[in-house]
């Protein structure tokens, strides 16, 4: 199986480590935001800033990206007029009007001209072409679930690898499926439901609910019910519209909670099924991978102590991220880094961002290292796997990765049976040849994911809406990310020695960034201390 391949295999796992995943959006769904984005300015809801960050970072990607290429001339003309914008003035209305045109060409075969400029230039690189393919087909509306087994199956009838047909392939899916009604049966218990239900949401007694996973579902099933929702959405594939549904169980939950006296609740039995479809699936959402292991590894989880109550406070409202509803999740996770990475004061609040950004993009290699040095050490042959295999368990990582770095420096190869694994020691072997260059690109990257979740944070505090076009993207791409960094921040203000708050880890990241590439620059696994 070709890099590609299985790099969108990551891409589409849910469970992948933070460094494996997919972080940004795709071209079509990043032009929409800005049009999203301007019109909600005019009104007052959002920072202009924010609008002009977005409209810059689309220069960029404009151009490069094959499936906008031929239109790239007319929509670069109206980003620029964006990123010129003066103060508190958002692009006119025909500016919007046009770009929204253009959009929509561009949707039309954009993976058709995706495939046939790599047919006249060639293979473009396995993580641009994965990004390009992967953002677009989720951006869409597929479900990770859905996408993973297309390419399950794809691979097994196509041992050979080939670009050109994996794209085709997913022309196809895409022209096969086009979005639909699903009627999503969820078992659960709810107190008092007589009226005030709205369209395309119904509520089954027991009985009824039996009679109907019988008849439509499958008449071996009897499972226990106190009652169901009956919940009819649009989605493109039958996960996509579980997850839908499970979106719409947890805002009745909510509403119950704060609506109706004497603590009732809503309590959901965890399974689903659609009507049509012969099996159960699983509703409860699977984690957004907000994971902070510093605090099992520091001895932490239960120390709640005062002298570091804004850490905390920070992660308790991270914890939002994992857990909560759409608007509970980014506007408790966006606090959660302002609170940590703001000077007091009158700064800007999108600094924030752009500091976590920069402690992400320094422990990115040590993360990636790490992961192999526990797959080479399983895995691999000669002198470097015989050290790996004499590291026990209790030793510090920092000599597992210290020894991955030296032996790549070396201008040694390390082999794997994965290509996703190939894949990435392409990756690091590129970060160590060209350390400023590859990790500012990386940072810059992040930094885009960061950003997003600060304006998607505006959105619901200042319009209180929670309809942006790109929220579920927001969603699936950032907490990963914001784990990632809350790691490395409780990781460097709880351990015993030179323990550094969050606001003297993000310049520390700043100024090791800043010094790739010259003398005195840190070696990557070096960036952020010990």
């Amino acid at each position: 199986m070709a890099k590609t391949t299985d790099r969108l295999f990551e891409f589409f796992e849910v469970a992948a480590p933070w460094h494996r995943r997919l972080w940004g959006v795709g071209i079509v769904l990043g032009l929409r935001e800005l049009v999203e984005y301007s019109r909600i300015q005019r009104e007052g809801g959002l920072d202009p800033a924010g609008v002009k960050y977005v409209a810059s970072a689309l220069v960029r990607e404009v151009t490069e990206d094959p499936g906008s290429r031929p239109f790239a001339e007319p929509i670069r003309e109206v980003l620029q007029r964006a990123v010129n914008l003066e103060a508190r003035k958002g692009l006119k209305e025909v500016d919007e009007d046009r770009l929204t045109h253009l959009v929509n060409r561009v949707e039309d075969g954009y993976l058709s001209r995706v495939r046939d400029a790599y047919l006249s230039t060639g293979h473009p690189g396995v993580e641009r072409s994965a990004r390009i393919i992967g953002s677009h087909l989720l951006d869409i509306g597929f479900s990770p679930d859905q996408l993973h087994r297309w390419l399950t199956s794809d691979t097994k009838r196509n041992a050979q690898y080939d670009l050109v047909r994996l794209i085709d392939s997913a022309i196809g899916m895409s022209q096969r499926s086009s979005e639909r009604s699903y009627k999503v049966l969820v078992p659960c218990s709810c107190p008092d439901v007589k009226k005030g239900l709205p369209r395309g949401i119904e509520w089954l007694e027991p009985p009824a609910v039996l009679e109907l996973i019988e008849r439509e579902i499958d008449p071996n099933l009897r499972p226990r019910v106190e009652g169901a929702f009956v919940f009819e959405v649009e989605a493109l594939d039958p996960w996509a519209a579980v997850d839908l549904a499970d979106e719409l169980v947890t805002r009745i939950a909510s509403r119950i909670t704060v609506g109706r006296a004497g603590g009732a609740s809503l309590r959901v039995a965890g399974t689903a099924y659609i009507l049509g479809k012969s099996r159960e699936y699983k509703l409860s959402r699977p984690g957004r991978q907000l994971e902070i292991h510093a605090l099992s590894r520091l001895d932490a989880i239960f120390g709640m102590d005062d002298d570091y109550f804004q850490l905390d406070d920070a992660i308790e409202l991270a914890s939002y991220l994992e857990v909560g509803s759409s608007g509970a999740a980014v506007t408790g996770g966006w606090a959660a880094i302002e609170g940590l990475l703001i000077y007091p004061g009158v700064e800007q609040h999108h600094l924030a961002a752009d500091r976590l950004a920069r402690i992400v993009a320094c422990s990115l290699a040590r993360a990636e290292m790490t992961s192999l040095a526990y797959r080479y050490r399983d895995e691999g042959i000669g002198e470097l796997a015989e050290s790996l295999q004499a590291l026990t368990e209790d030793v510090p990582n920092y000599q597992r990765v210290a020894l991955i770095e030296e032996h790549l420096r070396r201008g040694n190869e390390l082999k794997f049976l994965r290509p996703r694994d190939q894949a990435a020691t392409d990756r690091l072997l590129t970060i160590i040849a060209e350390p400023a260059t590859e990790l500012g690109r990386i940072s810059k990257y992040i930094e885009e994911t960061f950003r997003r979740l600060y304006n998607q944070r505006n959105l619901i505090m200042h319009s209180g809406s929670f309809r942006s076009i790109a929220l579920a993207a927001t969603l699936r791409t950032a907490p990963a990310l914001v784990g990632a960094g809350l790691d490395r921040i409780s990781h460097a203000q709880l351990r015993r020695s030179n323990p550094l708050r969050p606001l003297e880890l993000a310049a520390r990241a700043e100024m090791e960034l800043s010094m790739l590439g010259r003398d005195g620059a840190s070696l990557v696994i070096d960036l952020l201390g010990d």
